[in-house]
């Protein structure tokens, strides 16, 4: 939830709050409607009082309208984690750990730097997605097959949850600097 909404979701809870307070003395007969109506009639007659009143009624139907939508979770929403049923209960792998498995496997691949992993859960199964830069001296193709092959079989054979894609975006060559850098951190 974003800090607006956050902040909606405050203000109109206050209100509701004041609001209940105000029909919870009525119902305990310490306030009486005949002042109230009386109150509210008098108020109104002035209009920025009565301009406040409007503002304060569209602000709740929006601020309504827009937390009502926020409840409800995006249509491309992701799993955040797999669940495998096993003989004994369920084993339940969260996507970060899959990515870090990932992204192990991919730097051990020599040619490829900087490497980021994202894991997609979908109705077909689990893809992942690798981006990173290559050293120009491998040749890409052989190179990124190879990062596939192993990202695959490192990740199914330590979490026993089976990949259905692999897709590898290079980004671009990685600039020599950064490359005596990043072999100076290996």
């Amino acid at each position: 939830m974003r800090g607006w909404d956050r902040l909606l979701l405050a203000l109109s809870s206050l209100i509701v709050g004041v609001v209940s307070v105000v029909l919870f003395l009525f119902g305990i007969e310490w306030l009486n409607w005949t002042y109230l109506k009386q109150f509210i009639d008098e108020s109104l007659q002035v209009d920025w009082v009565y301009q406040v009143y409007l503002a304060i009624t569209v602000f709740l139907f929006l601020a309504s309208v827009r937390l009502y939508f926020v409840s409800w979770p995006p249509r491309n929403f992701e799993a955040k984690s797999v669940a495998k049923i096993t003989i004994n209960g369920e084993i339940t792998i969260s996507t970060l750990t899959l990515e870090h498995l990932a992204l192990r496997s991919a730097q051990q691949v020599p040619g490829i730097f900087d490497v980021k992993t994202k894991v997609r859960i979908k109705t077909d199964g689990i893809s992942i997605e690798l981006r990173g830069f290559v050293d120009g001296e491998h040749h890409i193709p052989i190179m990124t097959e190879e990062m596939q092959k192993k990202v695959k079989q490192d990740v199914e054979s330590v979490s026993g949850v089976s990949i259905t894609a692999i897709d590898v975006r290079i980004d671009d060559l990685i600039a020599v600097e950064r490359l005596k850098k990043t072999q100076d951190k290996r």
